[in-house]
């Protein structure tokens, strides 16, 4: 398993959005799974990306969005696409986690999405995995 997370190291997230609720406590998440070693994480700091290299990550996770389909999540309006295009706050304002769970070149998940019921964030899915591979504190 491989995951990306796609943030800004200059500006802080979205306070209010609730996309970014729990950003601290997630990116604590991140680093105890880094440390464990039970999957491959890769930061990418969209301060040192060029535009295209951040819009390329953003169409990467639109992919879930369409191919799983029947998963019934979307990300347009989490990253601020719906009226702009191309993801404007993806890995700004509102980071991303892509999650790879098999080689390929597309994630098969990407977090903060929104679904029926709420916004699952990264730290909602963070938390489940380290429970799920049995990584405690």
């Amino acid at each position: 398993m491989t995951l990306q997370l796609w943030y800004d190291s200059t500006q802080q997230p979205f306070e209010s959005d609730p996309a970014n609720e729990d950003w601290g406590d997630a990116r604590a998440l991140w680093d105890k799974l880094k440390a464990s070693g039970k999957a491959q994480c890769q930061e990418m700091d969209t301060s040192t990306l060029s535009d295209e290299e951040r819009e390329e990550g953003y169409w990467k996770a639109v992919v879930p969005t369409q191919r799983y389909a029947c998963r019934g999540y979307a990300i347009r309006q989490v990253f601020g696409s719906q009226r702009k295009g191309a993801g404007p706050h993806f890995g700004r304002g509102v980071p991303a986690l892509l999650v790879y769970k098999a080689e390929g070149k597309y994630p098969t998940d990407v977090y903060p999405h929104r679904e029926r019921t709420g916004v699952f964030t990264i730290y909602s899915y963070l938390k489940d995995l380290l429970s799920e591979l049995g990584v405690v504190d």
